[in-house]
C-alpha cells in the first residue's frame, strides 16, 4: 500500500531464502570444465589400454575396442577424403547394431554431425529431411543399400551413398586426430513440427559429452557394466545408449527392433547376458508386467542394476508393480527434450512408497544443468505452483537447423545465468516443484503428445490428413484404446474414404505417426469461440472397417475371436 499504483504483477512473492533455494540450492549441479573431453578421444584411449575387450555386441557378432576404432578410423577417412568436416552433416540409414555405432562414431571422428534417418519412413519424407539438413553423404546399414542408393539417385548427384562396411573397409585409416571445438555440431535429431514440417534440433559436442558424463555419474557406470541399445536411432535416447558405455570401457549390447518391441525377448536378453542397465518406455514396461501377470515366465534379472524409464509419463502403479517383483532394482525416471542433448533430469525411484500416491517425479537437474519453473513474465514460481519448465546450462542445444525464427521463440536469453550469451530452452511442459525440490510433470500447454516415447506435434499429422483428396479439414487427438494403450485418431471433414485418407497419411508420415483410425464427419464440431470442440468428437470404433476376409472355418473363427479379445476390438479379419 506504500506504492498504491504499483501493479500486483510487479510484486515479488518470494523472500530471499526461497529465491536462493529455487535458483541456487536446487540447481547446484556445477562440475569442472576439465571433465570435458571429446568422445572419440576417450574411446581411442580405452582402445589403447584394453584393445581386446568387447566393445559392442549385436545379434550377429561382436567387435573389440581395437576393431571398433579401426573401423571408425576407416569411416572417418572415407568422409575426410570427400570433404567432410566440422558443421557438415552425414546421414545414417540403419537399424541399431555394430555398423550403426561404427558409423555414428566415424561421423564424429570426421568432425561432422550425425543425422539419423528412419528406414521405415516414406521415401518422400526421408528425401525432404536430407534436403532440409543439407546432407551430402548417406551411410547405409545392412539391408539398406538399395534404399540409400535410390534416395541418392533422386538427389541429382547432391548425395553420395555407401554401405558402412564398404566405407571402413575401402578406406585406409590415418592416425591424425582432428579435435573438434566444444560448440561444433554433434548431431541433428528431427522432431515433429506443428506446421507440418519436422524441426531439426541441433546438439553441440559439449552438450552431448556432458549428458554422457551425467549418465555415467548418476548410474555409477563402470568398465564392468553393459547397456542394452534398443531405442530407434531417430529417438535421441539412442545417442547415450550407443556412446555412454564406450567412454568408460563398458559394453553396448545392440538389439534389433523385433527384440526391442518384444518384452519376453528383451528381458530375456537382459537376463541371459547379465546386462547392467536397461531403458524402456513406460508403455513397454506395462506390457511386460501384464505378460508376467498373465503367466509369462519371469526372468531373474540378477545382473540388472538399473531400470530406466523414459519418453512417456511414468505412472505410479508401474513402479509399485515393478518393485513387487524386483524390490532391489531401482527405477531411474528420466526426462529431457531433444533440443537439450537428451535428458536434463533424473529421478531415482526406490521401493519406498511413493508420496501420497501422487505422480512419479521427473527429478532434479543433471550435472551442469539448471531447471526453472517460471510464470508468464518469466518470474520464478514458488514450491507447489504450476508453471512452465525452462532449461538452462550446458545441455541447451544450438536451436533449430536453418530456422532462426523458431529458434528465437524457444531459445531465450537466460536471465538467471552469469555467463554472457547463455540461453534457456522453453520446453512447453507444465511442471511444479515438490517440497523436496524435485519436479513433477503435469502435461503440455499445447497439442503435443508422446507416442511410444516419440514426441509428436498433432499439427504435422493434421497437415498430412488435410492434403488427402476429399478432405476439407482435419483434427487429430490421442484416445485411449480398448487394450489400454493410447492411439492416434484422425477426424476429417469432407467426403473422403477413411482408408484412402489413412493410406495417404502413411505415404507421408512415419508409421508411429499414422492414425490408427480415421473418422469421416460432415463437419468438425466447433466450440462457441470457433475452435474445434475436441470433447464433442464421437468415440471411434477401433478395429472396425479394416481390410480382411471373414473366417471360413471353426478354427479361423476361434483364432479371430482370440485376436479380437486381446486387441480389444469387435472383430478381426
Amino acid at each position: 500500500v506504500a506504492d498504491a499504483d504499483r501493479p500486483l504483477t510487479g510484486l515479488d512473492i518470494l523472500d530471499p531464502a526461497e529465491r536462493h533455494q529455487l535458483l541456487t540450492t536446487w540447481n547446484d549441479t556445477a562440475r569442472e570444465e576439465a571433465d570435458f573431453e571429446d568422445v572419440v578421444v576417450r574411446i581411442r584411449t580405452i582402445a589403447e589400454g584394453t584393445p581386446h575387450a568387447i566393445a559392442v555386441t549385436d545379434d550377429h557378432g561382436a567387435v573389440t575396442y581395437r576393431e571398433l576404432v579401426t573401423r571408425v578410423d576407416g569411416v572417418a577417412q572415407w568422409l575426410w577424403s570427400r570433404g567432410a568436416g566440422p558443421e557438415t552433416r552425414v546421414a545414417l540409414l540403419a537399424e541399431g547394431g555394430i555398423d550403426a555405432i561404427v558409423a555414428f562414431i566415424g561421423i564424429l571422428a570426421a568432425g561432422s554431425a550425425y543425422v539419423p534417418l528412419d528406414p521405415g519412413s516414406p521415401a518422400a519424407r526421408v528425401s525432404e529431411l536430407l534436403s532440409d539438413a543439407g546432407v551430402r553423404w548417406i551411410l547405409a546399414g545392412p539391408g539398406e543399400a538399395v534404399a540409400a542408393e535410390k534416395i541418392a539417385a533422386g538427389s541429382a548427384g547432391a548425395v553420395e551413398a555407401v554401405l558402412v562396411e564398404n566405407a571402413w573397409s575401402d578406406a585406409l585409416p590415418e592416425s591424425t586426430v582432428r579435435k573438434p571445438d566444444r560448440q561444433d555440431l554433434a548431431y541433428v535429431i528431427y522432431t515433429s513440427g506443428s506446421t507440418g514440417r519436422p524441426k531439426g534440433a541441433m546438439v553441440h559436442r559439449a552438450g552431448m559429452a556432458n549428458h554422457l558424463l551425467a549418465k555415467i555419474e548418476d548410474l555409477g557406470f563402470t568398465h564392468g557394466d553393459s547397456l542394452i541399445q534398443n531405442a530407434p536411432l531417430t529417438f535421441d535416447v539412442s545417442v547415450w545408449q550407443m556412446l555412454a558405455p564406450l567412454v568408460v570401457g563398458g559394453r553396448v549390447r545392440a538389439v534389433g527392433s523385433a527384440t526391442g518391441a518384444d518384452p519376453a525377448a528383451l528381458f530375456g536378453t537382459v537376463d541371459t547376458e547379465s546386462v547392467s542397465v536397461l531403458e524402456v518406455v513406460p508403455s513397454l514396461l506395462r506390457a511386460t508386467l501384464d505378460q508376467w501377470d498373465d503367466g509369462l515366465p519371469v526372468p531373474e534379472l540378477r545382473g540388472l542394476r538399473h531400470l530406466m524409464a523414459t519418453g512417456e509419463d511414468l505412472p505410479a502403479d508401474l513402479c509399485r508393480r515393478w518393485f513387487a517383483r524386483f524390490p532391489h532394482i531401482p527405477i531411474t525416471n528420466a526426462y529431457g527434450p531433444a533440443e537439450c542433448s537428451d535428458d536434463v533430469a533424473h529421478a531415482a525411484i526406490t521401493s519406498a512408497p511413493l508420496r501420497d500416491g501422487g505422480p512419479v517425479p521427473i527429478g532434479s537437474p543433471v550435472r551442469n544443468t539448471q531447471l526453472h519453473v517460471l510464470g508468464d513474465r518469466l518470474e520464478l514460481l514458488p514450491v507447489g505452483v504450476e508453471g512452465d519448465l525452462y532449461v538452462g546450462g550446458a545441455g541447451v542445444g544450438r536451436g533449430y537447423l536453418d530456422d532462426p525464427a523458431k529458434t528465437a521463440t524457444a531459445f531465450l536469453p537466460d536471465p538467471f545465468s552469469t555467463i554472457p550469451g547463455s540461453r534457456m530452452y522453453f520446453t512447453g511442459d507444465r511442471v511444479r516443484r515438490r517440497a523436496d525440490g524435485q519436479l513433477e510433470f503435469l502435461g503440455r500447454q499445447d497439442h503435443q503428445v508422446k507416442i511410444r516415447g516419440r514426441r509428436v506435434e498433432l499439427g504435422e499429422i493434421q497437415a498430412a490428413l488435410r492434403a488427402a483428396a476429399g478432405v476439407s479439414d482435419a483434427v487429430v487427438v490421442l484416445v485411449p484404446a480398448p487394450e489400454g494403450q493410447p492411439q492416434l485418431v484422425g477426424y476429417v471433414a469432407g467426403t473422403a474414404d477413411p482408408q484412402a485418407v489413412r493410406a495417404h497419411a502413411a505415404g507421408l508420415l512415419p508409421e508411429f505417426m499414422v492414425p490408427a483410425v480415421v473418422v469421416v464427419l460432415d463437419v468438425l464440431p466447433l466450440s462457441v469461440n470457433g475452435k474445434v470442440d475436441r470433447a464433442a468428437l464421437p468415440v471411434p470404433e477401433f478395429g472396425v472397417g479394416g481390410v480382411g476376409r471373414g473366417p471360413r472355418s471353426p478354427q479361423e473363427e476361434i483364432l479371430c475371436g482370440l485376436f479380437a479379445e486381446v486387441l480389444g476390438v469387435s472383430r478381426v479379419g
